[in-house]
Formats: structure tokens, C-alpha cells, sequence
């Protein structure tokens, strides 16, 4: 990331102001870097909700709106996607909170601007995930991981994996073993070495502060309870990225619908946690 927004010091907030087409303001909308541009997509406006797709470029400091082909994704609120190659994956998310929630899996190819609907290429024998909104999907070794999330009445802790090629989109259940964390929607999902660690949400009574990990290659979930320094508050729909092998969460919302602009830093060798103070 330094090599597109130079070096900057942890905590330092920079206002910027780009340039080209505006969107809408909006909630649950997803974005994805990839190949030095942020690509955004769908969410929830004052109006309803969207299946329009953005990138903005780093370097032009620009946003440009995306004339898209295909057969088009229907609007939504809640996908959540990865990049991988040549384009982005969504899956999920839902278009009305009484309904409509998707357990479908699309890709962009970011070429040539064009949509595809790739659940209809799934094999018969898979095990879809069931349809859902705020769950986790994040990339490991050519595979999606689909965690958690809600369909209207039920919250889910269940795990599915999909090989992105080669395997005709099958999916996967994977079985629970060791500790596995609480049902739970809008957490947070990062990917460190060879491990996913899960951070916070809300199981449905109440917003969580706990982080397990589940290690791709023993395929087993841990509590991680020996925490040291400043934790953040409880909290769900906050956002987590990895940096330097180091997990930053900012901001979310807790149950009494109090929200934050903190930052976070997750240090996963030494357990600890730090405060970033702007």
C-alpha cells in the first residue's frame, strides 16, 4: 500500500478531496482494493438500495463511475467481496430486511466491466451457504471463506469455503472444531499469515470484544483470551485491515447505537492490543 499512498505515520488522519463522479452517501456498501484502486460497490442511500459499482484511483485521486455489462447484480446491501486475479467476488447480502436476502455469487471482471452470475455454475452436490447479510468473506490460497451473518431471523457461526478455480465453484461446509465463536453478524474478518481472525459483532442480545482465530491448516478454531494492553469497546460493522502482519480495526456501532471513530491496532504474535491515538 505504501507504494501507492507513500509513507505516512500510524494514526496520522489525512483529509483528502477527490476528484470525478460523486456517489451517493450510504451505508453497507462494500469496498475492495485492487490493483491500485479502491472499487466500491452497492449499499443503501437515502433513496434505496444500489447495485452501482466505483473505483477510484489512488495515484489521480479520482472516482469514476463503472458503465457495467452483463447480467447485473441485483441491488443490495451487505455483499461482501474479495479480489482475486482478474476481478471481484460478492457474495451475499439482502435487498429488504422482511426478505430477499441472497446467497448468490457474482464476479466483475475488472477488463472488461462485465458481471457474472457464477452461482448458477456451482455444482449440484455443494453446500451453498444459505442466504445472508454482514457476514465475512475473505481469501486464502485461491479460496473464499464465508463466516457468519444474519438472514432476518437467525445468526450464524457456520464456516464455507469456496475454490475459485478450477473447481467448477463448489462449495464446502466446514466442519466446526475446536473453540468456534458465538452466532454473530457484522464482525469483522482478517486474514494474517495462515490464520482468519474474527473480531467482535453482535450475537442478536449483545455487541462483542472477542477475537478467535480459526488456522486454515490445522482447520482449527481458538479463543484467543490472554489479551494485553487497551481492547476496543464492544462493537459490530466496524472494519479491519492487515497491515504489516498487524490487524487496525476503526469505528462500528455497540447496542446502544453509540458510534465510534477509534482506531485499533492487533499485534497477533504478541497478543497485543494499542490503541492509536490521532
Amino acid at each position: 500500500m505504501e507504494e501507492y499512498f507513500g509513507t505516512l505515520n500510524i494514526g496520522e488522519w489525512v483529509k483528502n478531496v477527490p476528484t470525478g463522479q460523486a456517489f451517493t452517501p450510504r451505508t453497507g456498501h462494500e469496498c475492495i482494493f485492487a490493483d491500485g484502486k479502491i472499487y466500491l460497490f452497492g449499499g443503501t442511500d437515502d433513496e434505496d438500495r444500489l447495485n452501482d459499482i466505483y473505483s477510484y484511483n489512488i495515484r489521480q485521486n479520482k472516482w469514476t463511475k463503472i458503465q457495467t455489462t452483463g447480467p447485473q447484480i441485483l441491488a443490495r446491501s451487505g455483499a461482501r467481496g474479495v479480489a482475486y486475479m482478474d476481478g471481484l467476488y460478492f457474495f451475499g447480502g439482502y435487498q429488504r430486511k422482511i426478505g430477499n436476502y441472497f446467497n448468490d455469487l457474482f464476479y466483475f471482471d475488472l477488463d472488461g466491466s462485465k458481471w457474472t452470475n457464477i452461482s448458477h455454475n456451482a455444482t449440484t452436490e455443494s453446500d451453498v451457504p444459505s442466504p445472508r447479510t454482514d457476514h465475512t468473506v475473505v481469501l486464502f490460497e485461491g479460496s473464499i471463506y464465508v463466516f457468519g451473518g444474519y438472514d432476518g431471523k437467525s445468526r450464524f457461526n457456520d464456516l464455507f469455503s469456496c475454490k475459485l478455480k478450477g473447481a467448477k465453484f463448489k462449495w464446502k461446509r466446514i466442519e466446526a472444531e475446536g473453540t468456534v465463536p458465538l452466532s454473530r453478524f457484522g464482525h469483522a474478518a482478517v486474514v494474517v499469515k495462515n490464520s482468519m481472525f474474527v473480531i467482535g459483532g453482535w450475537n442478536g442480545h449483545d455487541t462483542m470484544d472477542d477475537i478467535f482465530q480459526y488456522n486454515f491448516i490445522s482447520k482449527l478454531w481458538f479463543d484467543i483470551r490472554r489479551l494485553k494492553g487497551v481492547r476496543p469497546t464492544p462493537r459490530y460493522r466496524h472494519s479491519a485491515v492487515n497491515y504489516k502482519n498487524e490487524i487496525i480495526i476503526f469505528g462500528g456501532v455497540d447496542t446502544n447505537k453509540q458510534r465510534f471513530n477509534d482506531l485499533f491496532m492487533f499485534d497477533t504474535n504478541t497478543r497485543l492490543w494499542e490503541e492509536i491515538k490521532a
